[in-house]
């Protein structure tokens, strides 16, 4: 079945915007000042990178640098192996869109003020590429037809194109997008994918479509809207799932796919369920900020923002989440407030991970992601391939405050689209206590087969030391508490001695205290403060 006439991918757009910033808005100089000289540079983490086909003179454009088959990098791209894909033996020629790309996935610079342009990697020593005309791409390793798409042996694959099908194509294009969801699901890669540039254009159906990819757009919002099209499944889902502060597109895409490549080479030295691409997206979406986005919002039926996703991209924290380990699910036993897991659940299964958040302290932000795949199959044992399209597994995620006295738990936040094959919970300014994320599967009706999940979490806290206000009118000392966190129990004390400390009032922020009134101590030397305990 050649299919190749309904495929004419198109580039992103690159828009020469220089951010010189970016590097400190995505983490990325706070964990190379935290790592220091073990600071990760990408080595050991290959790369596939699919360019859209430019046309110079009857020779395909689709290389950061021209050549045919394997060949070694030069100039910028010393210590690079190449290995063209789609030349069939001829020369491919230089392509800027592919160099510039390049530039922000592997490219020497990892300061954006080291280039004219602002253009950054953070991984500039990945080692191989290999590289891929979309429409050979979609041809060739997709394989539509009777035969399975090839074996991905790249860890990071990184899409700086668009295409949308038409009526005429939506079948077509829906197979591509199941095959893409197939083969990351069979090879345990990550797939980077991009929207188009510009607020009014339409979200593309390749590959932002894909279930099993993550899909990024610019923290300026000037990137696709409008949730996936009718023509594909799942239609309505919002993209993309993270966000980065460059200058285009095409350019997010690739810096995104440097951070991967970053927490991919961390993984290797982990266990080996940190390399599942399910963690990783997981990481890098709990990871996400969000305080650059006033507007941000999700639900239970939408777990991320319409505009933002998840938020902007943050190497540091996802880092962090990634360096706190594995942890297995327990009800009773505290975990690490930065970490992650990976499990399966049976329908109606479920699993808790414990969080204290200790006395003296609040929760700034707390963030967590859970990731899955949609698991089509070759319901033929490749002979010819056969793709089904199976009901997709369902898990909720829900974060939990178990209150003071006991008894029923309090929901903070919870995540339970039917629509998505991830979720996401996030709240800030929470008291001290105790915590827990509670991750389930429904009864969704899913194939009998294992369905395995990465949950990724991060927690941030500060010390809470509130300060009452006093107000002095003859003998009476009026206090006023304007910064109580929601939740949080307090005591507010005296003392003659700062030794003994008597319990004037105890009460809970948000509570209907706002003042408190008391004559002031015969001959003064009276001490006051208001403590935060835990409940």
């Amino acid at each position: 079945m050649n299919i190749r006439s309904l495929f004419f991918p198109a580039l992103v757009v690159c828009v020469r915007t220089a951010l010189a910033d970016s590097a400190d808005d995505t983490g990325f100089t706070a964990l190379k000042n935290a790592l220091g000289p073990a600071m990760l540079t990408g080595a050991g983490v290959g790369i596939s990178q699919v360019e859209a086909e430019i046309v110079s003179g009857g020779i395909a454009d689709y290389l950061p640098q021209a050549g045919a088959g394997t060949f070694a990098g030069t100039g910028t791209w010393a210590g690079k192996t190449f290995t063209a894909k789609s030349d069939g033996g001829t020369v491919g020629a230089y392509s800027f869109h592919a160099s510039e790309v390049a530039l922000h996935i592997y490219g020497p610079n990892t300061q954006p003020s080291a280039h004219p342009f602002g253009w950054a990697s953070m991984a500039p020593a990945i080692p191989a590429v290999d590289m891929w005309l979309a429409d050979k791409w979609n041809d060739e390793f997709l394989a539509p037809g009777d035969a399975a798409p090839i074996v991905e042996v790249r860890k990071v694959q990184n899409h700086a194109w668009v295409k949308s099908a038409t009526a005429a194509t939506a079948t077509a294009y829906k197979d591509l997008l199941r095959r893409q969801d197939f083969a990351i699901h069979r090879d345990k890669y990550l797939c980077i994918s991009a929207l188009n540039n510009g607020e009014t254009t339409a979200v593309p159906d390749q590959l932002a479509a894909a279930y099993n990819s993550l899909c990024t757009g610019l923290s300026n919002a000037l990137h696709s809207r409008g949730g996936t099209s009718s023509n594909m499944d799942g239609p309505g889902r919002r993209k993309p799932e993270i966000v980065v502060p460059v200058g285009a597109t095409s350019y997010a895409a690739g810096y995104l796919s440097s951070a991967a490549s970053l927490l991919y080479e961390k993984a290797a030295t982990l266990t080996s369920d940190a390399e599942d691409p399910r963690v990783i997206k997981a990481a890098l979406m709990a990871g996400a900020t969000k305080s650059e986005f006033s507007g941000w919002a999700k639900s239970s039926a939408h777990p991320i923002d319409t505009i933002y996703g998840a938020g902007e991209l943050n190497i540091f924290n996802s880092h962090q989440i990634l360096a706190g380990g594995e942890q297995a699910a327990d009800p009773t036993t505290n975990k690490p407030l930065a970490a992650w897991s990976y499990l399966s659940l049976a329908v109606n299964g479920s699993a808790t991970f414990r969080l204290n958040v200790p006395a003296g302290t609040y929760v700034t932000e707390l963030s967590a992601a859970a990731a899955w795949h949609r698991q089509p199959r070759d319901t033929n044992s490749g002979s010819p391939f056969v793709l089904n399209h199976p009901v997709i597994a369902n898990y909720n995620l829900t974060l939990l405050r178990d209150p003071a006295q006991g008894g029923t738990a309090v929901t903070i936040d919870s995540s339970s689209s039917t629509l998505y094959n991830f979720e996401h919970v996030w709240a800030r300014n929470l008291p001290a206590g105790n915590y827990r994320l509670q991750l389930g599967r429904t009864n969704d009706g899913a194939e009998n087969i294992p369905h395995a999940c990465g949950i990724a979490w991060l927690v941030q806290t500060a010390p809470h030391a509130p300060v009452p206000v006093m107000v002095r009118s003859g003998n009476s000392l009026t206090f006023s508490f304007n910064t109580l966190l929601t939740g949080q129990p307090y005591k507010f004390q005296s003392s003659i001695n700062l030794t003994s400390w008597f319990d004037e009032r105890s009460f809970t922020g948000g509570g209907v205290i706002s003042n408190y009134t008391k004559k002031a101590a015969a001959g003064g030397g009276e001490y006051f403060r208001l403590l935060p305990v835990l409940p």
